[in-house]
C-alpha cells in the first residue's frame, strides 16, 4: 500500500499526500476549515456563495479564463460546501499536476468576487434552493438540523434563505474571510503518481507565499440541545421520516460501539431492527436507511 506523507509549511498551511503508482491521474484540492456553521444569523448561506464565486474572477483571471484551464486539458475543477469545511479540488493527468495546484492558489486566495457575476449568481442560487424544496429526501435533513440545532449555525441551511442571498455584498465576503481565514486550519490534499519532494516543491512555491494568518472569530460551540419534534406538510404522496439526537465526539472511545448499535437499531444493512419491521414485516417502505 501506498504510504502517506505529510509535511508543513512555515505558515501552517498542512500537506497530506498519498503516492499511487497505478493511475495516470491525479487529484488534489484545498480543504478549509470554514464552513456555514461560521455564519452568523445575517449571514447565512454566504460560505456556500463563496464557493460559487472562486469561479467568477480572480485579481489575473476571468471566469472563462478559470473554468477553462483546466477543461481544455481534459481536467475538472470542482468544489463544494459543509457545515464546517470549503474544499476546492480538480482531477488532472499527472503531466497537469501543477496547473491545478496554481489554478487552485488563485481561486482560493485572488478572487475579486465581481459584481457583475455577483449579481447574476444570486439568480442561480436562488434556482438551488428552489431544485432542493422540491427534492423531499434532501430538504428533509435541513429540517431535521434545524429540530436539533435550533437558532444555532449548525441549524442553518447551507445554502441560506432568499432574503439573505438577496442582500449579501462583496464587502461580506472579504469580511468574512478575514474574520474566518486561517492558514493553519487550510489542508492541502493530493493522491496521484507524483513524487512527495515534487508535491512539496509546487506547495512550497504556490502557497508558500500565502501570509500566515489566524482566525479573529471564534466558532460557537453547541451545548444547548433540546428534545424536539417537527412535522411538515407538503402536497406529495409519501411521508418520509428522520430520527436522532446529538451524539458523542469523534474520537469518543466507544465510538465504535455506537457505530454498530446504530446499525444494529437502523442503519442500511438489511437487517437492522427497523428495516425488517417496517419493510420485511409490513411492507410500508422501500428503504431504511
Amino acid at each position: 500500500m501506498d504510504q502517506l506523507h505529510f509535511h508543513t509549511l512555515a505558515n501552517g498551511i498542512r500537506i497530506v499526500h498519498k503516492g499511487s503508482e497505478s493511475s495516470a491521474v491525479a487529484h488534489c484540492g484545498l480543504v478549509l476549515n470554514i464552513g456555514s456553521r461560521d455564519e452568523d444569523d445575517h449571514q447565512q448561506g454566504l460560505a456556500h456563495f463563496w464557493e460559487h464565486m472562486v469561479f467568477k474572477g480572480t485579481k489575473k483571471r476571468k471566469a472563462f479564463h478559470i473554468l477553462n484551464r483546466l477543461d481544455s486539458v481534459g481536467g475538472e475543477l470542482n468544489a463544494y460546501t459543509t457545515k464546517e469545511k470549503i474544499a476546492f479540488y480538480a482531477t488532472v493527468l499527472c503531466q497537469h499536476y501543477e496547473n491545478a495546484v496554481e489554478l487552485l492558489t488563485d481561486i482560493t486566495f485572488e478572487s475579486t468576487f465581481p459584481q457583475h457575476q455577483l449579481e447574476k449568481e444570486r439568480g442561480v442560487i436562488l434556482e438551488e434552493m428552489s431544485m432542493y424544496l422540491d427534492s423531499p429526501e434532501d430538504s428533509l435533513h435541513d429540517e431535521f438540523d434545524e429540530v436539533i440545532f435550533g437558532n444555532h449555525p449548525l441549524g442553518y441551511n447551507i445554502l441560506g434563505t432568499a432574503e439573505h442571498v438577496k442582500k449579501f455584498t462583496r464587502n461580506d465576503f472579504f469580511k468574512f474571510i478575514e474574520e474566518h481565514l486561517d492558514t493553519e486550519e487550510i489542508i492541502f490534499s493530493s493522491v496521484g503518481n507524483i513524487p512527495f519532494k515534487k508535491v512539496v516543491y509546487f506547495a512550497e512555491k504556490y502557497f508558500g507565499g500565502i501570509k500566515s494568518k489566524k482566525r479573529t472569530s471564534a466558532r460557537k460551540p453547541f451545548n444547548d440541545y433540546i428534545r424536539n419534534d417537527k412535522k411538515v406538510l407538503k402536497p406529495q404522496n409519501q411521508a418520509l421520516c428522520a430520527i436522532g439526537r446529538t451524539s458523542y465526539p469523534i474520537n469518543f472511545e466507544n465510538r465504535l460501539h455506537l457505530i454498530m448499535l446504530n446499525n444494529l437499531l437502523g442503519g442500511p444493512a438489511m437487517n437492522s431492527r427497523l428495516n425488517l419491521a417496517l419493510r420485511e414485516r409490513k411492507g410500508y417502505v422501500y428503504s431504511v436507511e
